[in-house]
């Protein structure tokens, strides 16, 4: 219920009958919460569908975030749980029931003995499987090609990753990494009703339309979003110096040579604050300013101080010294998780790189 006059929500009653409303109020119901919605009825007339007002607004870009969204739903809801089981087996090596799993979920003419690149290869193609078909910017696949680039030149120097991966995975617990990893992808997944308002925002800047910013998200998830999104960002940053090195290897010949002409020993590297991470990510090009402003810092200091909220009525995330509209913030958490995926895939490359 809502009084558009002076902008109020007054909430909703039902209880087994239709809703009542107080006197005066302009009734607007919304019951596709998968969808951002206008609760003050100045983008729609009253009472009518977010689902068609969205529709007449992107046209065949919404058929196709539909389509993409229903096809992640489905993969997740049917599929995810054996993922999750097929990966355990992956990180401990678990190697002849990776293959029988390998056999039943990915390829019927799965080999006997496989080689060891096309089993790392195959658990991180089907995660690309499930996520790449929500993603409308392909930041992920952006990254994946830059990480691979120096100012827009393939480097080329694929002879300095051997060296750098046998030191690397033998002073990390890589099935470590590849578990934390996996696991924010699992709680990403976990929080996926909630994510898909975001998901359509995402299409609306992809297709260069621009929302309107009255719309509000009608659910408070903040709390699981809030938690996702620290997760996201900390383990991230956890391995992003492991990335750099990766790029430093392929364009400089040395894991330790940085863009800016500056030298850094990783182990120290990752001790660092993330304010120092960030500023020596950006000194990569074309992909690691862009990183960081995923990655937003100062999003993550400001929520996650327990006084972070969202605010319904007025469709903010209320922080400390930074606003944000809550639609905003759900809709920057879909595009996150691609730099997850990003460390994910580095990691197995340096892993193919010592089998």
């Amino acid at each position: 219920m809502t009084r558009q006059a002076t902008a109020e929500i007054l909430g909703l009653e039902i209880d087994g009958m239709p809703a009542t409303y107080a006197d005066g109020a302009d009734a607007v119901v919304n019951i596709f919460t998968d969808l951002p919605v206008d609760p003050f009825a100045t983008s729609m007339e009253t009472g009518g569908s977010s689902f068609i007002m969205h529709f007449q607004l992107l046209g065949d870009a919404m058929l196709a975030w539909s389509n993409s969204s229903k096809r992640f739903r489905d993969i997740v809801d049917e599929d995810w749980i054996n993922i999750v089981r097929w990966f355990g087996f992956y990180v401990r090596r678990d190697w002849p029931r990776f293959d029988e799993h390998a056999k039943r979920y990915w390829s019927d003419d799965w080999p006997v003995e496989p080689s060891p690149m096309a089993r790392h290869d195959a658990i991180h193609r089907a995660l690309e499987v499930v996520f790449l078909n929500i993603f409308p910017t392909r930041e992920y696949l952006h990254w994946n090609l830059g990480v691979r680039m120096m100012d827009g030149e393939d480097s080329g120097n694929w002879e300095a990753i051997p060296s750098f991966a046998e030191g690397w995975v033998s002073s990390h617990d890589v099935a470590k990494i590849q578990r934390d990893l996996f696991d924010v992808l699992n709680q990403f997944v976990q929080c996926r009703w909630q994510l898909l308002p975001g998901m359509i925002l995402n299409v609306y800047r992809a297709v260069g339309i621009a929302d309107d910013p009255t719309w509000r998200i009608t659910r408070d998830d903040f709390t699981s979003l809030r938690d996702l999104n620290n997760a996201i960002f900390e383990q991230s940053y956890k391995i992003l110096p492991t990335v750099m090195a990766f790029n430093n290897c392929l364009a400089r010949g040395a894991a330790e040579q940085f863009p800016d002409g500056t030298s850094w020993d990783l182990t120290k590297l990752e001790r660092k604050r993330a304010v120092d991470k960030e500023n020596l990510l950006k000194t990569f090009k074309p992909w690691g300013e862009e990183m960081t402003f995923v990655l937003n810092r100062q999003l993550r200091n400001a929520i996650g101080h327990t006084s972070a909220t969202h605010n319904l009525a007025s469709g903010e995330v209320i922080a400390p010294d930074f606003g944000i509209r809550y639609a905003d913030f759900v809709a920057q958490i879909t595009v996150e998780i691609q730099a997850l995926l990003l460390c994910l895939n580095v990691v197995k490359l340096l892993a193919i790189g010592t089998d």
